[in-house]
């Protein structure tokens, strides 16, 4: 289990065990939002790959386009 994960179990044991609403649930990564499938069998190796192309195409990612949906009247946008 790496540190992350023990942190976050620890956590959601903590909070379990003094609320009576909450349920410790399985771990998961949240791959679907980053365009994996949420049973991907190497999740942390997936994220790494994910990270790793963000950083090399840090200009595209981060990059803005040019805005359209507004007017400039005098100094009111």
């Amino acid at each position: 289990m790496r540190w992350f994960e023990r942190q976050i179990r620890r956590y959601e044991h903590r909070r379990w065990t003094t609320d009576d609403n909450r349920r410790v649930q399985a771990f998961h990564w949240g791959l679907e939002h980053l365009g994996g499938a949420s049973d991907e069998p190497n999740p942390g190796a997936f994220v790494r790959e994910y990270a790793r192309q963000a950083m090399e195409s840090s200009r595209e990612w981060y990059a803005a386009s040019p805005a359209t949906d507004y007017r400039l009247d005098r100094e009111n946008v």
